[in-house]
């Protein structure tokens, strides 16, 4: 994928700023009310995955690597490898990567066009604008380090002590997670399938087991999704037997 793009114009839009765009849609879309929670976000890895597999198909062409600077989680500037893409191949990409979300994308497109329709026509005009926008990029670049150097001052005292707070949390987390785990009458999915070796539970036939029973599940504490379905061990042997029923 390390060709260069050709006749494609000069207006373009790499692999990450279509993951970006999707990512803000969904959430976007979450607020007006057409997801009852935020889909999970997409990771731009998997999307040039997805992209290898377009660019084996000679009608989709190659896009152009390129190296661009983001900002990380933690403030820090850093250098990622994307690819650039024409409008064509752009929309091809966000319909695989989300169809219900790829129109945002076209509506960017629009939105670029339009720029490109509102350029000056003549030689000196088309400088006076290229100067306007390098110093709009110089400020945002300045609003940008000032930022980055705000933060690195923040004062060591201070952060020390958020996390000295943050360890003590997790470890009072991490010991109620255990408890919660190890209670003799409740268990989670993931607790059985550690007790046992690895062996899957499905969840649906431990729910149908309890609706069998009459005994609801409870919620407990995860680290990783807030809070889970804790099951009766009653629930368990009677799923097992779901199980057994619906193979014999």
């Amino acid at each position: 994928m390390n060709q260069e793009l050709k006749n494609i114009g000069s207006t373009t839009m790499t692999v990450k700023e279509i993951v970006d765009i999707l990512n803000n849609e969904a959430k976007l879309a979450f607020e007006r009310g057409d997801y009852d929670e935020i889909p999970n976000p997409l990771v731009h890895r998997d999307a040039l995955r997805t992209l290898k597999v377009l660019e084996s198909k000679q009608s989709f062409g190659l896009g152009a690597e390129i190296t661009t600077p983001i900002i990380s989680g933690k403030g820090r500037e850093q250098n990622i490898t994307t690819y650039q893409l024409n409008k064509r191949q752009s929309i091809a990409l966000a319909a695989r990567l989300s169809v219900d979300l790829h129109m945002a994308i076209i509506d960017r497109w629009q939105e670029l066009e339009n720029q490109q329709s509102k350029l000056p026509a003549n030689y000196i005009s088309a400088l006076e604008a290229l100067v306007v926008s390098e110093k709009k990029k110089e400020q945002l670049k300045l609003e940008r380090d000032t930022a980055i150097k705000t933060k690195a001052e923040i004062n060591n005292k201070k952060t020390a002590t958020a996390m000295n707070t943050a360890s003590q949390k997790s470890k009072e987390v991490n010991k109620l997670k255990i408890e919660l785990d190890q209670s003799k009458q409740y268990c989670t999915i993931k607790r059985m399938e550690m007790v046992n070796h690895g062996q899957k539970f499905n969840w649906r036939l431990m729910k149908k087991a309890g609706l069998e029973l009459g005994i609801a599940p409870i919620d407990v504490y995860d680290a990783n999704y807030g809070t889970v379905k804790a099951y009766h061990k009653k629930c368990l042997v009677e799923s097992l037997c779901i199980n057994n029923r619906r193979w014999s």
